[in-house]
C-alpha cells in the first residue's frame, strides 16, 4: 500500500482509480516524495491504488475469449437462420420485385383503396377462371392451392374475383341509399358504405388481384370454424395471396374485417408480410421508406 498526499497547487479533477479505500472521488493524488511516514499537522492524507500493466493484462486475456465467443455464437446463429429459409426463396431476385418500370411486379403492390383510387390507366390482364374473372398470374397460384386443399380433403372454391367499375358503382348506390333512408345524413351514409363496398375506383376488385373464397359445402360461419378454413390461412402465402381485410388491421385498411377476402402479392411479398404482421398498406409505406 503506497501513500499519497494532496498537493495544494493541483486543481480539483477527476480521476480514474479502481479499488479506491478512502480518497475523495474529486480530486488528485501525487505520490509523497519523502520517505517519512509521518506527515506535517493539517494536511489531507489519501490512499489510492494505482491501475497496474498486469491488472490491465488479466482482464485482456479473459475478455477476449469471451468476445470471440460472442462472434463465433453470432455466426452460427446467422448460419441456421439461413439454412431455415425454403430454397425457392434464395433463387428470388429481391431487387427485381421493386422495380418501378416492370408492372408485372409493381402490380402486386397496388395499392387500392378510399384514399388511393386506381390509376386511370391500368388494365388487368383478365382471364375466365372456374366461375369468376381474375388477372392471369393467379391462374397458375389458384390452380395449385385449390388442388393442394383437395388432395388434403378440404373442398374450396371461388365466389367473387374481377368486379366491373358500372357493377361496384351500383352496389355502392345500393347501399348508399340504404343508409341515407335509415336517417344517415349524406357524409354519414358515405362513410359507412365505403367501409363496406367501396365506391368506384376505389375498389380492389377492380385490379383483378382479389378473390373471395369459400367452402360450397359449408354456410358462413361452418367454413370460418372449419379445418378449411384454418389450412387456408395459415397456408396462403405458399401461393402468393394474403387475407387482405384481417380484423385486427381495420383502422389501417379502413374496411369492416372480410375473412373471405384473399389478395395475391407474390410469394416473397407475401412471406414478408406475415413474417412483419403488416397488412399491404403497412408493407407499401414500409417499402417506399427503404
Amino acid at each position: 500500500m503506497k501513500k499519497f498526499i494532496l498537493k495544494k497547487n493541483l486543481l480539483p479533477i477527476r480521476i480514474k482509480r479502481f479499488e479506491d479505500i478512502s480518497a475523495e472521488p474529486l480530486f488528485a493524488c501525487q505520490k509523497r516524495k519523502s520517505k517519512i511516514f509521518s506527515l506535517p499537522e493539517k494536511r489531507n492524507e489519501f490512499v489510492c491504488r494505482k491501475w497496474s500493466r498486469k491488472n490491465f493484462i488479466k482482464i485482456l486475456l479473459i475478455a477476449l475469449p469471451l468476445t470471440s465467443i460472442l462472434i463465433l455464437t453470432g455466426g452460427l446463429c446467422a448460419s441456421v437462420k439461413e439454412k431455415l429459409v425454403p430454397d425457392s426463396h434464395k433463387d428470388i431476385n429481391i431487387k427485381k420485385c421493386f422495380l418501378k418500370d416492370e408492372e408485372y411486379n409493381k402490380n402486386y403492390l397496388l395499392v387500392v383503396n378510399s384514399k388511393t383510387p386506381i390509376p386511370k390507366n391500368y388494365k388487368p390482364n383478365l382471364i375466365h377462371y372456374m366461375q369468376i374473372e381474375c388477372d392471369v398470374v393467379l391462374s397458375e397460384n389458384l390452380d395449385k392451392l385449390l388442388n393442394e386443399a383437395k388432395a388434403l380433403g378440404y373442398e374450396l372454391s371461388l365466389s367473387k374475383g374481377y368486379v366491373p367499375e358500372n357493377v361496384i358503382n351500383e352496389n355502392y348506390n345500393k347501399k348508399l341509399n340504404k343508409f341515407l333512408n335509415e336517417g344517415f345524413t349524406i357524409v354519414r351514409a358515405e362513410a359507412y358504405a365505403e367501409r363496406l363496398v367501396s365506391s368506384p375506383g376505389k375498389s380492389e376488385y377492380q385490379t383483378g388481384l382479389l378473390v373471395d373464397i369459400y367452402s360450397p359445402n359449408k354456410n358462413e360461419i361452418e367454413f370460418l370454424s372449419s379445418a378449411a378454413y384454418k389450412w387456408l390461412v395459415n397456408n396462403c402465402v405458399n401461393y402468393g395471396f394474403i387475407q387482405r381485410y384481417p380484423s385486427d388491421k381495420v383502422d389501417k385498411t379502413g374496411k369492416d374485417c372480410n375473412p373471405y377476402c384473399f389478395r395475391f402479392v407474390g410469394k416473397y411479398h407475401a412471406y414478408k408480410m406475415r413474417t412483419l404482421s403488416m397488412c399491404l398498406e403497412e408493407y407499401s409505406d414500409y417499402i417506399k421508406s427503404k
